[in-house]
């Protein structure tokens, strides 16, 4: 149980920091003009994020498969990110942090939250 806790304090850190981004990004405090889209999706992600954390710290069931299609699609979106920072010739290296953090978190996700022994803590 108190593994989920860690993970759901985790997953809120990490949408707290798409929200942080999200909103530099809207007050244009991130040395580049981002389109309203690009905002809208972190902020999005963010919310998100922060309220599968919740959910995983109350050990929701709906938590833990939203976590596992949240942090599947995350995974999916950062690497066509870094395929498009990659062709665009723009510095790669947030991509690859960013990547290399939503793989260690889609690893521990799909290790953990999808054995038995773990899924009956969850109601």
């Amino acid at each position: 149980m108190r593994f989920i806790r860690i993970l759901g304090a985790v997953v809120i850190v990490y949408g707290l920091s798409y929200i942080m981004y999200g909103l530099q990004q809207r007050l244009e405090m991130v040395g580049y003009r981002a389109s309203t889209y690009v905002i809208e999706l972190n902020l999005s992600i963010g919310v998100a994020t922060l309220v599968i954390g919740i959910g995983l710290i109350l050990a929701k069931e709906w938590a833990r498969i939203a976590c596992l299609a949240a942090v599947t699609v995350l995974l999916a979106e950062h690497l066509l990110f870094l395929v498009v920072t990659f062709m665009g010739g723009m510095n790669p290296t947030m991509q690859i942090v960013n990547v290399i953090i939503i793989t260690l978190l889609f690893l521990v996700a799909w290790s953990k939250l999808t054995k038995s022994a773990l899924k009956q803590h969850f109601r």
